[in-house]
């Protein structure tokens, strides 16, 4: 347990309470808000494991393994409907409870740095997000891998004894369970072992007593992960972890650097790369005729149906690298890019949508999902003009987030708590590092960096009215 904190503890509770009157007044009328895009790719694999006991890509699938998704967000899904019912509402309101678990973890971690001020000005930011606010009324992974995120953080920072054995277990534990929700964590696992070895050597514990530790650490990594890896390999002969990394590669990345060179929309160069494939083949279409009609999938893709999806995901990463290499700075303005949008995206829209709000013709659809930037704003101001005013107001919580942020970072970081900060900025910047993409678009896409970016937006806020109360102290003292 970490510190108690009655304001961060009332924010909490508001926010929660807000989500959830908002999934009972609406949801009746509006079903579809609960539901993103991508949320039938983990409840089909949630419905296999429940009619089959077998984690498949859907139940009309099962036996044959899922392999693109992960288990850890269908395997909550599947709870919830084993103890209620194919609710989807219910899912969505235990992500909310998620992230209230989350902002909890933040106002901890923000406090043990800053104090108390901070932990409820940390508490706040993060409640205030709008993408945060957002993701957490739907049936999507982002409240569950966030949560283990922060639990993992909050485990190995918290303030008190130094790191020991059941710590460093917890704290892997969480790691694990979140890269199993969300497999963009795979490659940090190994270097966060290391850090943790290296770290514990920094603090002069001896070299047995920091090998035990980091061992500790990444027990649970080899188990959780692993052995995910392991099944993979027993069920498909491959063990890669997860597939849908190099899909997004190359149907996102390279294919938004060759639509720049070619001149087309992305969602031109997207079809010319074979995207009804993808959606066939990584279960994120119906079926077969839903994906091609009357037309069979191996008399159009002839040379690659022929492939397993394996195979298929290592071809879409070889093109993808190579388009990456023949166009560097192409690539490199495209990550510039995506690292602006990932920040500056407006949630309003994918809300609209989801609340059939707001279809958009192809037009207004293709600028958007190109990246045509003027373009955009252009076709949102003449033709949804209310949704972009709306999609301005909506960015504002996010710069006051990033404005505090930056000012807790250059006045308070660094001056004690090494270790926490050097656990909270690696998070940070690599997620930022690996979400820097055209897929940002999506705001979503910066809901795990939330967290880190409010512990610092907390401390900014906390320094910055701190100093404003001492000159009305000093002059209550000179009075006196």
């Amino acid at each position: 347990m970490g510190p108690r904190n009655r304001v961060s503890e009332a924010i909490v509770l508001s926010a929660l309470l807000l989500k959830l009157l908002l999934l009972a007044a609406l949801y009746p009328r509006v079903p579809g808000m609960v539901l993103a895009p991508d949320s039938p790719t983990y409840v089909r694999p949630a419905r296999a494991l429940l009619l089959h006991g077998t984690f498949s890509p859907s139940p009309e699938a099962a036996p044959a393994p899922e392999v693109v998704r992960t288990p850890g967000f269908p395997l909550l899904v599947a709870g919830v409907y084993a103890v209620a019912g194919e609710r989807p509402w219910l899912v969505a309101a235990v992500n909310a409870l998620l992230c209230a678990g989350t902002a909890i973890l933040v106002g901890w971690i923000a406090q043990g740095l800053g104090g108390a001020r901070a932990g409820s000005a940390a508490v706040l930011l993060f409640s205030l997000e709008p993408s945060t606010f957002h993701s957490s009324t739907t049936v999507m992974s982002e409240p569950l891998f966030t949560f283990l995120l922060c639990a993992s953080a909050w485990v190995l920072c918290r303030p008190g004894p130094p790191l020991g054995l059941a710590r460093a277990l917890a704290a892997g534990a969480a790691l694990g369970g979140a890269t199993l929700v969300r497999p963009v964590l795979y490659p940090l696992l190994l270097p966060a072992v290391l850090a943790v070895g290296v770290g514990l050597r920094a603090a002069r514990r001896s070299l047995p007593a920091a090998l035990g530790v980091a061992s500790g650490f990444a027990l649970p990594l080899v188990v959780l992960v692993g052995g995910w890896q392991l099944r993979n390999w027993l069920r498909t002969g491959d063990a890669t972890f997860s597939h849908v990394g190099n899909a997004a590669l190359y149907f996102f990345r390279s294919a938004a650097v060759e639509a720049g060179r070619e001149g087309r929309t992305l969602p031109e160069q997207q079809r010319r790369q074979g995207w009804d494939e993808f959606l066939y083949r990584f279960g994120f279409s119906g079926g077969e005729r839903e994906t091609f009609g009357e037309r069979r999938y191996s008399d159009l893709h002839p040379e690659t149906a022929r492939l397993t999806l394996p195979q298929l995901s290592r071809l879409y990463r070889e093109r993808a690298l190579a388009v990456f290499r023949a166009e560097p700075a192409r690539t490199a303005r495209l990550h510039a890019k995506g690292l602006f949008l990932l920040w500056a995206s407006p949630p309003t829209v994918m809300w609209a949508y989801e609340y059939g709000l707001f279809r958009p013709d192809p037009e207004v659809r293709d600028a958007y999902l190109s990246l045509w930037l003027r373009e955009s704003v252009r076709l949102f101001w003449e033709r949804h003009r209310a949704l972009a005013v709306l999609s301005v107001l909506s960015v504002v919580p996010v710069a006051v987030l990033l404005v505090a942020a930056a000012r807790g970072l250059f006045r308070c970081a660094f001056r004690r708590d090494l270790a926490t900060h050097a656990v909270l900025l690696s998070l940070l910047v690599y997620l930022t590092a690996v979400h820097a993409g055209p897929e940002s678009l999506d705001d979503r896409m910066r809901v795990p960096l939330v967290p880190f970016v409010a512990v610092y937006a907390g401390l900014g806020l906390a320094a910055g009215a701190g100093r404003a109360r001492e000159p009305v102290a000093r002059e209550g003292r000179d009075s006196g």
